[in-house]
């Protein structure tokens, strides 16, 4: 004899567990589900109805009660979460904590009783109370174990209504006074009011008074639902129709389930989607717009939320507006859905197309969690719903060249290259010390330094983006070149001069600086590697008269004054990129661009060129000088650029290189790292896995290391890796298995399928 059962998922790193459904199983697909967990019980999420065997089904639990009415997540949305759980060697679990965002711990009452007409001697004695309903919380769980597995417990479960509390008026037999009355009245007539300052202020009267009718009983506090309204986002005008040439671009891409659009300026780009995103409507489908930031996400809106019912989904919306927006899409109401990562499983009906913006972007790898790319997940949605996917953006990633596709002509690029390798004098001093570059180049170029003045002259804005936050990247002893590093991990600490101390950035770990070098008792600690404070800090002696504002994690100025229009430097990290361009932004310095692309992950030079890119379409209608400081000016992304060469050729040229060394497009990658307290262990357990590796197959260009991290300790944690390798995906896994399912006490395993930068380190 067959039945179904439910595979729910919790929000825990666990695989998704069979449960016996309630009644009619398939209702609960895409719900929330309570289940027992250990004792107690726990919400998770039906993602699969499964049908199995009656002998298997007797051994497992019941599930307790469906908390939704309606389903959170589409069929189809649930395929592709456990299809990525699995093709990412991680947790179903994982991925649904990552994708829903909003009641992941919603709040709801349980309570229980026993079922009528029990025989009460058989039982314990401390279920005997239960004769009357009582709340679960407080009670004994396993005794609710036991008796839920006997099948005598009546519960109840009901999710609890988000509500606020409001001042109505009440029938009462108060002789009011005049004040009273009038007050009263207001109350009438209004319907209520939240606080008795708003009463107080809308009567006329003093809120001693209000407390005084509320405890005569002529008026009242009473609980209503929070409305489940969309949030306001504003409805832009439509857009134009655009060129005949984006005309032609949207009808080229038409057809295409994956497809690509990229350079131009985003204005442009926006044109052509304008196009797909009305024949997409006119079909009756729904649009999923991904941007991986906030300030991309609100550009898109303002671009293209005309066309259609329009709504966003983002971080910074409440967890209710998440809600609202989220259970809105499921009504059909929102025909274009604009967010970030997370509503890339919203419940939009007849989804048609799924725009994601910027593929190469590392805000698209979730660094905890399920840690899937975006792009890859965004792939699994279109396949399951059948829509179309489209990759737009600045630049396409190698990855993508394979996909059909349009390229618009680049953008005007204004670039001016310093190149302190072409320099004929040495500073004595500084991170170019022993390079070949002025003593007057050092951190801010000669060029830069009157390309400033010029800017300041003339009331105008620029931005110096530095290569790190803080003052500088270490401090070292002139004469010994001793230079303090972490206790807890292998990195030098990085120098905040404005707080007088000494950070890691991997582990918050602060101390002061030393007085003398303890090493050789010298007292010259030079500063070496400037960041974001020095630089800050040399602009506003050179130019005192300008207003220099400093932007980066540790310290954010009140920009306020720059997006006004006033004359100003900015001075920052690339955190710069997720605030609007200065409206009159007339330069942009990257003050050290080596430190973008000297890393050795094979991305580096691609992510170099797409920051550039970025970095040229900031502004969304001027074109300011981008000034470039590096010891490569002869670097291929600055050439490219110069020779005003398509968004698509950095890539291109990427591929040969890519196919001898096996690295994507033309294989599947994984980091398997592993860590632990003590460095033996940890060598030990990598070179174990490393040899189950090799037992499955893996040869020399599937499989590289065992070897340290590129940080090879970070948190007290001794940190070793491997990188497997192949061609296909379900060869990859093959090799994988061993990695996902190796135990060991004082080991940590954790696989990063896709890893965006192989130098990354543990969290």
């Amino acid at each position: 004899m067959k039945h179904f059962l439910w595979r729910v998922a919790v929000a825990l790193p666990v695989p998704a567990y069979d449960f016996l459904p309630i009644r009619k199983p398939f209702l609960g697909l895409g719900k929330r589900v309570l289940v027992p967990w250990q004792g107690g019980s726990r919400v998770g999420l039906v993602l699969e109805v499964v049908e199995a065997s009656l002998e298997r089904g007797l051994s497992l639990k019941e599930s307790i009660a469906v908390l939704d009415t309606e389903p959170l997540f589409t069929p189809e949305a649930c395929a592709a979460m456990l299809e990525l759980a699995q093709q990412s060697m991680g947790f179903a679990g994982l991925v649904y904590q990552d994708f829903l965002p909003f009641g992941l711990e919603p709040s709801f009452s349980h309570t229980v009783q026993l079922l009528p007409d029990l025989d009460l001697q058989n039982l314990p004695d401390s279920a005997q109370k239960l004769e009357q309903r009582q709340p679960a919380q407080h009670l004994d769980p396993s005794l609710l174990e036991f008796l839920r597995g006997q099948g005598l417990l009546n519960e109840t479960v009901r999710l609890e209504i988000p509500s606020r509390e409001v001042i109505r008026a009440a029938q009462s037999n108060l002789t009011p006074t005049p004040k009273q009355a009038i007050a009263l009245e207001v109350l009438r007539e209004s319907g209520g009011f939240y606080t008795l300052k708003s009463w107080a202020e809308n009567a006329g009267v003093s809120t001693g008074m209000l407390n005084k009718l509320l405890e005569q009983g002529a008026a009242m506090r009473e609980l209503e639902p929070l409305p489940m309204d969309l949030p306001d986002f504003g409805q832009p005008e439509t857009p134009p129709i655009s060129k005949a040439v984006h005309l032609a671009a949207a009808a080229e891409l038409e057809p295409h389930r994956l497809a690509r659009l990229h350079g131009g300026k985003p204005r442009e780009r926006f044109a052509v989607l304008a196009q797909l995103i009305r024949q997409a409507i006119k079909r009756g489908q729904s649009i999923l717009y991904l941007a991986p930031d906030h300030l991309r996400l609100e550009r898109a809106y303002s671009a293209l939320a005309g066309l259609g019912k329009s709504a966003m989904l983002h971080g910074a919306l409440r967890p209710l507006e998440r809600e609202s927006v989220w259970r809105t899409c499921a009504t059909g109401r929102v025909s274009i859905l604009f967010s970030t990562a997370f509503g890339l499983f919203a419940p939009l009906p007849d989804l048609g197309l799924i725009i994601l913006e910027d593929e190469l972007s590392d805000a698209w790898k979730l660094h905890g969690g399920s840690r899937v790319f975006l792009p890859d997940a965004a792939q699994l949605r279109a396949k399951q719903s059948g829509a179309n996917l489209l990759f737009v953006g600045s630049v396409p990633a190698s990855e993508s060249l394979e996909l059909e596709g349009v390229i618009l002509r680049p953008p005007t690029a204004r670039l001016h290259i310093v190149d302190f390798s072409a320099a004929q004098t040495q500073p004595e001093i500084g991170p170019m010390a022993n390079m070949p570059l002025a003593r007057d180049s050092f951190p801010i170029s000669t060029d830069l330094k009157r390309l400033l003045r010029q800017t300041a002259e003339r009331g105008r804005q620029a931005v110096v983006i530095a290569p790190r936050r803080g003052y500088s990247a270490m401090l070292r002893c002139q004469d010994c070149g001793w230079t303090p590093y972490c206790p807890h991990c292998d990195v030098p600490l990085k120098y905040h001069a404005a707080a007088r101390a000494l950070e890691c950035h991997q582990c918050g770990y602060s101390t002061n600086p030393p007085n003398r070098c303890p090493s050789c008792e010298g007292t010259v600690l030079m500063p070496r590697g400037p960041g974001s404070e020095w630089i800050a800090r040399e602009l506003r002696s050179f130019l005192p008269q300008s207003k220099v504002y400093r932007f980066d994690r540790d310290h954010k100025d009140d920009i306020e004054p720059i997006t006004r229009g006033e004359a100003g430097i900015i001075v920052g990290t690339t955190a710069v990129l997720g605030l609007p361009a200065p409206p009159d932004l007339a330069l942009i310095a990257l003050s050290f661009a080596d430190t973008m692309h000297s890393s050795p992950d094979f991305r580096a030079g691609e992510r170099f060129h797409a920051l550039l890119r970025q970095l040229l379409e900031w502004h969304p209608t001027r074109a300011p000088l981008l000034l470039i400081q590096t010891f490569d000016g002869q670097h291929k992304a600055l050439q490219q650029i110069l020779a005003h060469q398509p968004a698509d050729a950095f890539a291109r040229s990427e591929l040969e290189t890519r196919e001898n060394f096996l690295y994507p497009p033309f294989a599947h990658l994984a980091q398997v790292q592993i860590s632990a307290r003590r460095e033996p262990d940890a060598e030990v357990a990598s070179s174990q896995l490393g040899g189950l590796i090799r037992d499955r197959g893996a040869d020399g260009l599937e499989l590289l290391g065992p070897a340290p991290a590129g940080i090879a300790r970070v948190k007290g944690l001794f940190i070793y890796q491997l990188l497997v390798r192949a061609k296909e995906k379900i060869r990859l896994a093959h090799l994988l298995e061993p990695a996902r399912a190796y135990r060991h006490s004082g080991v940590r395993v954790r696989i990063d399928v896709n890893p965006r930068q192989l130098t990354d380190v543990l969290e």
